[in-house]
């Protein structure tokens, strides 16, 4: 008779593999339903362009749903099946390098319509050509955070992954995760930074209250209260300062302190009920309903990530031992299903 015994360092081995597959699985979801609604509008008939800003549009969104469908697929077979191909796994970080063509598109045609002088504020405000091109620099600033922080997020988890299907997981430590840290807290800085400032600038300029005149808009930005705006970057500059000192160490109570992961999830649900809700559900008609969720989708990595790495920092050592993950045999889960990696067999 043989039973199976698995030890803690397959099950430690394990259990990080699963952590990053459903991560995948997450953000493969949100990169199918981010673009598709622009995607489906962008291939209507008559509306199908093959030049310019419309048809980088349209293959940026196509990137999107396709790096979305691979990842999806490996982090479902990764968490359900314990199944994994390396191969695979290098083709989807590959693939996820063109993620950022909608990105770049969507600065390119943001930075056009700022230099017209005309866009992003609606004419009852007599807005100056100065004005626009504020509004689109902080459009600009936004885009960049959130499109590094969603790319950035696949491809960290993607080749997370890959370092364990090929056996060099243990150079991944808590000082790397450290690094990786201070580089979302700054992206999130970023995005806090640029709504901070581009609802101040309305305030300033056009109110405080309800903009009576018309919405004011430019890239994920839909501004209807400046107010939100203001709060919603406060909160945000708030989460990566705090991420940004924990990523060197300070502010940490134990390898159980979950309050920033805490503050991380209320600033996310603020985002998502006054920035989408409220900012977006207040204008006229359905015009911009598509926005909701593509806003909400591309939010992920920019919460996400800072949570994830400040927990992965505080949990593991500094330096991994070779008993860590299992009996100092590091093997490579590569191409083979794994239900018990890592086990011992006892008679």
């Amino acid at each position: 008779m043989y039973s199976i015994k698995p030890t803690i360092g397959a099950m430690r081995h394990q259990s990080d593999l699963r952590q990053i597959a459903g991560l995948m699985l997450i953000t493969g979801i949100c990169a199918i339903f981010q673009p598709i609604g622009n995607v489906a509008s962008l291939i209507s008939p008559g509306n199908t362009s093959t030049t310019g800003v419309p048809f980088s549009a349209l293959m940026g969104g196509l990137s999107l749903v396709s790096m979305g469908i691979i990842s999806l697929f490996i982090g479902y077979n990764q968490l359900v099946h314990d199944w994994g191909n390396k191969t695979l796994t290098l083709f989807a970080i590959l693939l996820t390098q063109t993620g950022f063509i909608p990105y770049l598109t969507d600065i390119s045609d943001v930075g056009q319509q700022a230099r017209s002088g005309a866009a992003f504020i609606p004419e009852a405000y007599n807005a100056s050509e100065s004005a626009v091109r504020f509004v689109g620099a902080m459009g600009i600033l936004g885009i960049m955070a959130y499109g590094f922080s969603f790319i950035g997020a696949f491809s960290f988890l993607q080749f997370s992954l890959y370092t364990y299907q090929t056996g060099n997981h243990r150079q991944r430590s808590a000082p790397y995760f450290h690094g990786r840290m201070t580089f979302y807290a700054f992206t999130l800085f970023m995005a806090g930074l640029s709504q901070l400032m581009l609802g101040s600038f309305i305030m300033a300029n056009y109110g405080g209250g309800v903009l009576e005149k018309g919405t004011i808009g430019v890239a994920m930005y839909v501004v209807n209260f400046p107010a939100i705006s203001i709060f919603l970057g406060l909160i945000q500059i708030f989460n990566a300062v705090w991420g940004l000192a924990r990523s060197y160490g300070v502010g940490i109570f134990g390898t159980n302190d979950q309050s920033f992961q805490m503050s991380m999830f209320v600033g996310w649900f603020l985002q998502l009920v006054l920035q989408v809700l409220v900012q977006v559900g207040y204008v006229p008609g359905d015009g911009l309903a598509v926005a909701a969720p593509s806003i909400t989708a591309l939010s992920l990595g920019l919460n996400l990530m800072p949570a994830y790495l400040d927990y992965k920092a505080r949990t593991l050592p500094e330096e991994i031992p070779t008993t860590y993950y299992g009996t100092g045999e590091e093997k490579s889960v590569a191409d083979s299903t794994v239900p018990h990696a890592g086990a011992e067999m006892e008679a």
